[in-house]
C-alpha cells in the first residue's frame, strides 16, 4: 500500500527470516542491536509510520522514540488493562507525531479474506506447523515454541 522501505524489528530469528521472505527490507534484532544506530547506518533518517504489534509498554515507548518528524505511530499491540505508559508530551509535540490506536474492526475481515483469496497475501508462509488437537496444551504452555510462528491445529 505504498511503503517504500519496510523495517522489521523482531527478536526471534525464525520470524525475522519469515519477514525477509515476506518482503521486509531491513531486519533488526532489537535485543542484540541498537535500532536507532542500525537505521542511521542504513541511511534511514525518518521513519514515517511505526506499527507497534507487541503490546508492551517498552516497545510502545520505543515506537515513539524511533518515529520521525510528522510521523504516525499505531499502537496495535494490546497491553494489560492496568498498564500505564509515561510519555514526554514535548517529544510528541516536537516531532508532530500522530498517535493512533486500534480496536477490533468488524468491517475489515471481508477485505482481508479477499486479499488472501486473491493471492495478494500469502498467509501459508506464516504457518510454522500443523499439529493435532492433543498437542495444543503443549504448544500453549511453551512460549519459545509459540514464538516460532502460527500453528494450525487439526481436530
Amino acid at each position: 500500500r505504498g511503503a517504500a522501505t519496510l523495517i522489521l524489528m523482531e527478536p526471534v530469528a525464525e520470524k525475522r527470516a519469515l519477514g525477509a521472505k515476506l518482503g521486509a527490507d531491513i531486519l533488526i534484532d532489537p535485543i542484540a542491536e541498537d535500532a536507532a544506530a542500525v537505521l542511521q547506518e542504513r541511511g534511514i533518517h525518518r521513519v514515517s509510520t511505526v506499527i507497534e504489534c507487541v503490546g508492551k509498554v517498552a516497545t510502545m515507548q520505543q515506537a515513539i522514540a524511533i518515529a520521525g518528524k510528522k510521523s504516525t505511530v499505531m499502537l496495535f499491540g494490546l497491553t494489560a488493562p492496568a498498564d500505564e505508559m509515561p510519555i514526554k508530551p514535548f517529544e510528541i509535540f516536537k516531532k508532530e507525531i500522530t498517535l493512533k490506536a486500534s480496536f477490533i474492526n468488524p468491517y475489515t475481515q471481508k477485505r482481508a479474506l479477499d486479499l488472501i483469496d486473491g493471492g495478494k497475501i500469502d498467509v501459508s508462509s506464516m504457518v510454522y506447523a500443523c499439529e493435532p488437537l492433543d498437542k495444543l496444551p503443549e504448544i500453549l504452555a511453551d512460549g519459545k515454541l509459540r514464538a516460532k510462528g502460527k500453528f494450525i491445529i487439526t481436530p
